[in-house]
């Protein structure tokens, strides 16, 4: 049976949009951005956790991109933590999700009889 193709989200433009306006607002902002990245950060991780569109996407970029961009994010982050933070965030949590997933697809589950012991 063929597999069905994927319905085509807009989850890509939409985050791009919104990392676009939130820079351009925190460069122009005159105010403490503090709170505003804290709520930055938190908004991105409730959304990560609780969109599943969202979170799909994040978890089906290839495992390299996704630490490729956490790594970036993470090494830019002093630059600008307001701007950046929640990016790198969301990255940074794919990438280890990634990783966990990866390591728990691969690892063999046997029990501790399975082999004899070596004596």
């Amino acid at each position: 049976m063929p597999k069905q193709a994927k319905p085509a989200t807009h989850i890509p433009r939409a985050l791009a949009l919104a990392f676009a306006v939130w820079m351009v607002f925190a460069a122009t902002a005159k105010l403490d951005m503090g709170p505003l990245a804290f709520f930055a950060v938190l908004y991105a991780l409730l959304t990560y956790v609780s969109d599943r569109e969202v979170h799909a996407w994040f978890v089906e970029v290839e495992p390299l991109a996704a630490v490729g961009f956490a790594l970036a994010l993470d090494v830019a982050l002093p630059a600008a933590p307001a701007v950046i933070a929640p990016a790198a965030l969301l990255f940074t949590v794919a990438a280890i999700e990634i990783a966990v997933r990866r390591r728990l697809r691969t690892g063999r589950a046997t029990s501790p009889g399975a082999r004899p012991a070596a004596t």
